[in-house]
């Protein structure tokens, strides 16, 4: 219930966008000006491609709209060390996961993830991950959101980047909303990235300049993501109930 009312957050966003790709030209073979590469740091075909392009021109003119660096204090992830990871079978109790890019799906990060780590590494490190930051994908498969809510305590990898928001410029559930959708976070991380050796790779740099459109009505949107992450902390909760409930069992 909750993935679906987030789903339909994100319909009604998109429907008051004004914009689909449809309506925009996906031109795969495309012409570029020896003077548009001149003045950009980047060469790549993704990074001229028009439909990226255009999308953005289209939201300038339609809406209001924010640089994403002027809303989110960016938090880098950290690299504990494959050294100090432990499986599941191999975690003790007070070890918290290790969240890599792998570790997102359906906008949430994976409470029982591949790794976990010491929680003296935890203290060590510092993140004070909080909730209702949100984590994005920079490495490996670029562009993934999710949402952190109470009941999450864990590491964020370096392949992950973490944005602390300014409520005072816009809601943590309508940010959340406009970065899942393709028209603006996928197409502007596929827009930037780049192969970095052999690994594609997106620079914080490049993601703070995200345009974030800034539509009139927001309250059902924010309302309906709002649900939809209130019912998964509830759905948390329940499980590690029922796991408390298990272990309790067995101990017996």
């Amino acid at each position: 219930e909750g993935l679906k009312k987030i789903e339909e957050a994100k319909r009604i966003f998109i429907k008051r966008l004004s914009i689909t790709k449809e309506e925009i030209e996906d031109i795969r073979h495309y012409c570029v000006e020896q003077s548009d590469i001149t003045n950009e740091d980047i060469i790549t075909p993704e990074y001229y491609r028009p439909l990226y392009i255009k999308m953005i021109e289209e939201i300038k003119n339609k809406h209001k709209w924010e640089m994403l660096g002027n809303l989110v204090e960016f938090k880098k992830g950290d690299e504990v060390g494959s050294i100090n990871y432990k499986l599941y079978i191999d975690k003790e109790k007070t070890d918290v996961p290790f969240i890599r890019t792998t570790d997102i799906f359906n906008y949430e990060i994976d409470r029982f993830p591949d790794f976990y780590v010491g929680e003296e590494i935890l203290d060590k490190i510092n993140q004070q991950v909080k909730a209702k930051e949100l984590i994005f994908s920079k490495d490996g498969k670029i562009g993934q959101v999710a949402m952190i809510t109470e009941s999450d305590k864990c590491i964020i990898g370096s392949g992950l980047i973490r944005m602390s928001i300014d409520r005072s410029k816009i809601n943590p559930y309508y940010l959340f909303i406009a970065l899942s959708i393709p028209e603006i976070g996928i197409y502007q991380a596929k827009k930037n990235t780049v192969i970095a050796s052999t690994l594609p790779h997106l620079r914080q740099d490049r993601i703070s300049d995200f345009v974030i459109p800034i539509l009139n009505d927001q309250e059902e949107i924010t309302s309906l993501a709002r649900e939809g992450f209130d019912l998964k902390e509830r759905s948390k909760k329940l499980i590690d109930k029922t796991r408390e409930l298990l272990d309790l069992s067995f101990e017996i």
